[in-house]
């Protein structure tokens, strides 16, 4: 049985993508978090394992390489292009209107492919819809079983940080904070 990432406010990914843009970066990604954000009803608690889904979060709740995406939507949108392909190809195999097909029709394909439930499958279904209609997926049948363009792996995010430092005439408290910052935006 195939399990597939859903939020049951699935009308709210685009809203989500847009405040996790101007969102401080942080180390560890909680429920907390969630509700500064204005995220706090129970229908949104499934943001965080949607997010360690497609690979913005480990399974601790720490940002991914990943997560910088989110800081630029061309690029975030590629990426979800490419997380789409890859996490619902059992949906997109031999099924390349996807995009065009109501909201029950795929929930049908969704049952047929996962052997859930029908309130779950129309979960999902309204899920990827509202991930295709965000990053403007459009499955690429030319390319068969490998679809959707990879990410080109020399497009780094840009990030911009602006620090208020603290008054000391001591250099290894610059120096701590330069290399934890150091240490924090570097790949792991």
């Amino acid at each position: 049985m195939h399990v597939f990432p859903f939020l049951y406010s699935s009308g709210k990914i685009s809203l989500i993508f847009e405040k996790l843009m101007s969102y401080k970066i942080i180390t560890k990604f909680t429920y907390r978090q969630l509700a500064d954000l204005g995220f706090s009803s129970s229908k949104d608690r499934p943001v965080l394992p949607f997010l360690i889904s497609l690979g913005f979060l480990d399974q601790a709740g720490s940002p991914t390489q990943n997560y910088f995406y989110i800081k630029d939507l061309r690029i975030l949108k590629r990426y979800l292009n490419e997380r789409i392909s890859l996490i619902y190809k059992p949906i997109l195999a031999n099924k390349e209107y996807v995009s065009n097909v109501s909201i029950d029709v795929l929930a049908g394909i969704f049952m047929e492919v996962s052997g859930e439930i029908p309130g779950t499958c129309l979960v999902y279904a309204k899920t990827l819809k509202s991930l295709i209609e965000f990053s403007g997926f459009v499955y690429d049948i030319g390319l068969g079983s490998d679809t959707g363009k990879k990410m080109d792996k020399n497009i780094a995010p840009n990030i911009n940080i602006s620090i208020n430092l603290p008054s000391t005439t001591d250099d290894a408290v610059y120096d701590k904070l330069f290399r934890h910052l150091k240490d924090f935006l570097s790949p792991q």
